[in-house]
Order: C-alpha cells, then sequence, then structure tokens
C-alpha cells in the first residue's frame, strides 16, 4: 500500500510517521492514531509514544567480527510525537522527538563500556527529528516547511526493528527544508524540495545533555543548498511506483557533491486471511563515492499474528560493504485504542566484506506504543 494511495489529504505519512510501506500497509486499517487533514469544529492535537525494549546481540549465534557475544538489554526507539491540525484542516503542525540519546546515556541496562550504544550500530540521532509545518495553499497543492526529512527515498525501518543500512546511509533526515507537493487528477504526487545538504553533527551518546543535542543549527553554508524530486505514481489500487532524485551539495563537507537516484515499489493485498504487503527499493549514488543499495521487505499480518523479513545489500561510503537479512514474528498482546504491545523475536545475519565470517544474531523485545488525541475547543466562525 502506497503512503499516497488514497489521498495527499490524509496527511503526508511517508515524512511524518516515520513508517515504511509494509507497515502502513498492516497498520491502516487498525490504527486509531491516524488524524486526516479534513474541515472539524476545533484545533486537535494527536500525541503518540513508542519505544522497544530489546535484548540480544548481533553476534549472539555465530560471532564473525570478533565482538562480544553477550545477551545486552536495550531501549530503543524511543520517540514521541505530536501533530496539530487546524478547524480548516488547511494547517497542520508535526514534531517528531527522538529520545534516543537520553536513553543510550541513562536507561540502557548494560555495563559501563556498553551503555551509550545501540544495538543495531546506529549513529546517534540530535532530539528534533521533524519539526515541520504544512499548508494547503491550493485543492491540490500542498507547501511545508521546517526541519526534518527530505522526500526522496520511501521510508522504512518499522517492520524490522533494526535500522537498515540504506535508511541510515541514505535518507536524507534532519534537514532544514521547503518543499512543495502536488497531487495531479490521476492520484499521481509530485515532491520538490529544496535542503540543507550537509549532514549534523553525530551526538556523543556518553556526553552529558546539551542544547547541541535538540538540534545542531550551525552547519547551514551557501555551499550546501541542494534539491530533490520525487514522484508517486499509482500502476492499480495495490501496487505503487516511486522514483526520486536528489543533488546534495557538499554534503560531508569536502566540497563533493552527489547526485542521488532511487526507484521502489510497493503493494499490499488480502490473500484470504492473510493481509501481506512488500516493498523493494533501489537507490545509487554518483560522484566521486558512487555506492548502491538494494532493499527488500515484507510483512503478512493475520489477525494479531504478523510475520515479517527483510533483505538488504548496501555499498557504504567508507568500505565495509554490508549484505543483511532479518526474519521476525510478531504478536498483539494489547491492541487498544491507546495502547497497544507486541512482542516479537528476530533471526538476524549479517555479512560484511571486512569479516570473514558473518555474524548471525538473535533479539528478543516489546514494542511499545501510546497515543492520545485532544480537542481543543469549538472553531470560531
Amino acid at each position: 500500500m502506497s503512503i499516497y494511495k488514497k489521498s495527499f489529504k490524509k496527511i503526508k505519512l511517508s515524512r511524518l510517521g516515520g513508517l515504511s510501506a509494509v507497515t502502513l500497509a498492516l497498520l491502516i486499517s487498525s490504527s486509531a492514531s491516524a488524524v486526516e487533514i479534513g474541515a472539524g469544529d476545533s484545533w486537535v492535537v494527536e500525541g503518540t509514544a513508542s519505544a522497544n525494549i530489546v535484548g540480544g546481540n548481533a553476534g549472539l549465534l555465530n560471532d564473525g567480527s570478533g565482538s562480544a557475544d553477550d545477551y545486552d538489554v536495550y531501549l530503543d526507539k524511543p520517540v514521541v510525537s505530536m501533530r496539530v491540525t487546524s478547524p480548516t484542516g488547511k494547517v497542520e503542525f508535526f514534531g517528531v522527538f527522538n529520545l534516543d540519546v537520553l536513553a543510550r546515556r541513562h536507561l540502557n541496562m548494560n555495563e559501563s563500556s556498553k551503555k551509550g550504544q545501540a544495538y543495531d550500530g546506529r549513529e546517534v540521532r540530535h532530539i528534533i527529528e521533524n519539526l515541520t509545518a504544512t499548508v494547503q495553499a491550493q485543492e491540490n497543492m500542498y507547501v511545508t516547511g521546517g526541519i526534518g526529512t527530505v522526500a526522496f527515498l520511501q521510508t522504512q525501518g518499522n517492520v524490522v526493528s533494526r535500522i537498515s543500512a540504506q535508511d541510515e546511509n541514505f535518507q536524507l533526515r534532519e534537514r532544514l527544508f521547503a518543499e512543495v507537493a502536488y497531487v495531479t487528477d490521476n492520484g499521481t504526487t509530485i515532491q520538490m524540495s529544496i535542503f540543507d545538504g550537509a549532514k549534523q553533527k553525530v551526538l556523543d551518546s556518553k556526553d552529558s545533555f546539551g542544547l547541541g543535542d535538540l538540534y545542531d543549527p550551525q552547519k547551514y553554508k551557501a555551499d550546501s543548498i541542494s534539491g530533490a524530486i520525487k514522484v508517486d505514481y499509482a500502476l492499480s489500487t495495490d501496487v505503487h511506483l516511486t522514483a526520486g532524485y536528489a543533488y546534495v551539495r557538499n554534503a560531508n563537507y569536502d566540497g563533493n557533491n552527489e547526485q542521488m537516484v532511487s526507484v521502489g515499489v510497493d503493494a499490499a493485498y488480502e490473500l484470504g486471511d492473510w493481509m501481506v504487503a512488500g516493498l523493494v527499493q533501489l537507490v545509487h549514488v554518483f560522484g566521486d563515492d558512487s555506492r548502491t543499495s538494494v532493499l527488500g521487505e515484507i510483512a503478512g499480518e493475520k489477525g494479531k499474528h504478523t510475520i515479517y523479513g527483510q533483505a538488504e545489500y548496501t555499498e557504504l561510503n567508507k568500505g565495509g560493504d554490508t549484505t543483511r537479512g532479518t526474519l521476525g514474528y510478531k504478536y498483539k498482546l494489547v491492541d487498544g485504542e491507546s495502547v497497544k504491545i507486541s512482542p516479537f523475536a528476530e533471526l538476524f545475519v549479517e555479512s560484511r566484506s571486512d569479516q570473514d565470517e558473518a555474524n548471525v544474531g538473535f533479539f528478543t523485545g516489546v514494542n511499545m506504543e501510546f497515543g492520545k488525541e485532544i480537542s481543543l475547543g469549538q472553531k470560531t466562525e
């Protein structure tokens, strides 16, 4: 199911929710927290919070990297979001706040040498992940600005608990940007963006809290102003194609520019009692540091049971090309209107070009989601 399958008025979930097409296909029918941009009687505030408690190790079953194979416990992906929609439905404010840096410093239940680490080895993000405003300028045109993720890739990462190498290395996140989106009469969505191409500084998870944890605004330079375009086209009701192009200037502060292209297809079908959805996406970077990533993910849901998998091959700009595969199972233990609790288990395999053997790991955990919607009073005439 495409992010934009119904209409662009179904809030810009590809950017704002951080969910993949696969995740949305499985959750769209049961989620009570989605708020449409549409006319109402009052301002509406929607708040959500989610996190994973994860235990395991990427080399627990076979340690090809030579790292420790202890069973560590992490608080992962602690995210708080808030969406405010105007009574007319033409204005929306949205914020996503990633508390990962605080969890690494204070809440991970490991020995001190591992307290600041993430179980999937990803970089520490700033607390402000998205802080944007969207205005419906015309019937089919929407303008968005602020800090967030530029419309270039299909977002993914919530089907499998570990963030993929593709998402980690190719997603244009934490950028100051302005964007115009236009929805044609046949449902095709075209998004054009201007953004700061320079990557934000990685946080030190062992440092004390400071204003730089929120966001680092000191990197904006004229030689990093970049642009992107993304098109979403419906082949049918259940199958969508996406394509993106981005020209990224001085992303690594080395004076080099990169041209990035992405192509993806996602689909969702009902097969008997099962809802099955999948996504395949290719990304390629041209330039002095050419590299490619291919990722596929699939998930099937029947009642309270979900089986899912993800596979990818990603070339990294510093070597260590990565091939990964994950197979997982999730069970909806609690599926209320405001609270969802889902234990899961995952088998993980990773082969890197700088290792002689593959890592084989096993993880267990619990995903928790909380949500609440509040009306702020009647609109004035």
